[in-house]
This record gives C-alpha cells, structure tokens and sequence, in this order.
C-alpha cells in the first residue's frame, strides 16, 4: 500500500470509530430506545448514569475526530482505544447482558461492531507505526 493510501485508510479508520462512538452517544441517551433496556431498569441512578457514559462517549467521539486531523502523529489514540475503551465497553455491556438489563439481541450486534472496529484500529496502528518509521527514515 502506497504512503497516501495508507494515511488516507488510517484516517478512515478515526473516522469510522467516532462514528460508532457518535452512534453509542444516542444509545446511551436513549437506552430504552437503541440498547432495549427494560422500562424497569430505567431508574433515575441508571439514567444519570447513561448520561455520564453518553459525556464520555461524545468526548471519545471528538477526540478521535481530532486524531483523524494527523493519524500518524496522534497514532497513540487508537491504541488507548483498542485496549482499556472497547474491551471496557464491551465488558460493561456484559454485565448489563448478564444481569438482565440488556437482552442478547442488543448486545450481540454491537459486540460484532466493537470486534469489527478493534481489528481496524489494530491494523490502523501498526499501518501509522510503519508510517511513521518510514518518515523518519526518509527525513534523516
């Protein structure tokens, strides 16, 4: 893959995650809506912590936004995306799965998502790391 492509597809790949950081903002706006919570877990305590996942979320989503501006410079984002927010994500969503809070079919969808974009931000990486080496062999 040619330098400009590969830039382009890192880019692509910030781009597709704050996407799916933007939609899990409106999921977790509106959690009876978009994740099929139950009615009946839909305490006060349960929504304002909705609320304050959806502010982290919506942070998450503007901070790979900003990354995508120079994808191999801030190459460092994606890893921090890839190891504590998606396998945290995910966990999270378990435990709502497991505790009936979250039925199977809202979940499985969004595990197969959260799988698709980790292998993405992974080859992502390793495609700004070879980037970023290959610069710096060039420049001295």
């Amino acid at each position: 893959m040619n330098p400009l492509n590969r830039v382009k597809f890192i880019r692509s790949v910030y781009w597709l995650g704050a996407l799916a950081d933007g939609a899990a903002t409106i999921a977790m706006l509106l959690p009876g809506q978009m994740l099929s919570v139950p009615q009946s877990y839909l305490s006060v305590a349960t929504r304002s912590a909705f609320a304050a996942g959806a502010a982290l979320m919506l942070g998450w989503t503007c901070l790979l936004i900003w990354a995508a501006a120079e994808p191999v410079a801030r190459r460092g984002i994606l890893l921090i995306t890839m190891l504590p927010v998606i396998p945290g994500l995910a966990a999270s969503m378990f435990y709502g799965y497991q505790h009936g809070c979250m039925p199977l079919a809202a979940t499985v969808p969004m595990w197969c998502a959260q799988t698709v974009v980790l292998v993405l931000m992974g080859i992502a990486y390793h495609s700004a790391n070879r980037e970023a080496v290959a610069s710096q062999s060039i420049c001295h």
